[in-house]
């Protein structure tokens, strides 16, 4: 497992991550590199999952994107910016800051103008700035997304020009005021965007614990290692979804892991068109055909790929524990191979 990276420079810890290539052209980067905002080294190292977590939720989103499927929606769109909103409307308020939302001395009519006015009078620069406002608050909350589709661009567009222009006017209300208290705009109240998960282990799939695995591997032992040992890997979690279904990961415990061997038992080692067909459907051939099954070797060597993939879920937080390792099956196994040497 990969861990927290040192500024030398600043003596600041990181988290750094080499971008899947197929998601580069999603997420506009090769590396994704977040700062952990600490100096002290057991803090870093608490913080690490949870940024490692949110890393894999960014390439998971990315992922939906690649594959054409909507990450955010309209409701999303005006969440983010009434999220943006209240926490401008703070510090505004807290700093008194109100001129920093007015065109001060813009037009020689007035002191002071709102977005409005520049929105008619310099529509170019008024574009870019509501389009900052959405990308910071997009990477704000590990969304930074650059291929949005034009709906989507155009709902946030319009979400983040209402707040801005409310807030601009408010603090034009302020400023009138010389500073005495002004009611604030209403604003929508905070809720869950789409993207974000309801718990920490965000109710993740096997499917979900093999893309977070596969891509933190991809990212933190390099391309000699995808092509081996994950695409290995990959073939051995493919076969126990195929035997199980894509099951929430609470419901992966030491019994289904006892289960999952005793199927391994049961599963051809050989036979004409086993490898087109699904692993229920080489079981099904294995007992009609009588064909031989796996050796105890092989089925110790499948059970340890499965094991560090559960491990890793393990270390996220996702799983209570890994349930290969704490059934101790492997070691059993191991035993058993080292007494018949097969």
């Amino acid at each position: 497992m990969s861990r927290p990276h040192l500024d030398s420079r600043t003596g600041v810890y990181y988290i750094r991550r080499r971008v899947p290539d197929v998601l580069r052209h999603i997420l506009g980067k090769s590396e994704y590199k977040r700062s952990l905002e600490t100096k002290d080294r057991a803090e870093a190292a608490r913080l690490f999952p949870k940024a490692l977590e949110e890393s894999n939720h960014l390439f998971e989103l990315a992922r939906k994107q690649l594959s054409g499927e909507a990450v955010l929606n309209a409701v999303d769109a005006m969440q983010l910016a009434a999220r943006w909103a209240k926490a401008e409307q703070e510090r505004v308020a807290s700093e008194a800051d109100y001129g920093h939302w007015l065109m001060l001395g813009f037009s020689g009519d007035s002191d002071a103008d709102t977005l409005r006015f520049y929105k008619h009078e310099a529509p170019k620069l008024y574009k870019d700035l509501v389009l900052g406002l959405i990308q910071k608050s997009l990477d704000r909350h590990h969304l930074p997304l650059r291929q949005l589709g034009i709906k989507l661009k155009d709902q946030l567009f319009d979400a983040f020009e209402v707040v801005a222009l409310d807030l601009s006017d408010w603090c034009y209300e302020c400023w009138l005021n010389s500073g005495r208290y002004v009611e604030p705009p209403a604003l929508m109240p905070v809720k869950r965007l789409s993207t974000e998960k309801v718990d920490s282990a965000g109710h993740k799939s096997l499917s979900g614990l093999w893309c977070a695995y596969a891509d933190m591997k991809a990212s933190t032992e390099g391309d000699a290692l995808v092509k081996s040992t994950l695409s290995e890997y990959e073939g051995v979690f493919k076969r126990l979804i195929e035997l199980y279904g894509d099951l929430p990961l609470e419901k992966v415990n030491r019994e289904l892991i006892a289960d999952y061997v005793n199927k391994l038992a049961a599963t051809p080692s050989a036979g004409s068109g086993i490898r087109s067909m699904t692993a229920p459907e080489q079981i099904a051939e294995a007992q009609k055909l009588n064909l031989p099954k796996l050796t105890k070797a092989t089925i110790r060597k499948r059970l340890q790929s499965v094991s560090a993939v559960l491990s890793y879920g393990a270390e996220m937080g996702w799983l209570k524990e890994n349930p290969v390792t704490a059934s101790r099956l492997t070691k059993r196994l191991s035993k058993s191979v080292s007494a018949t040497g097969r």
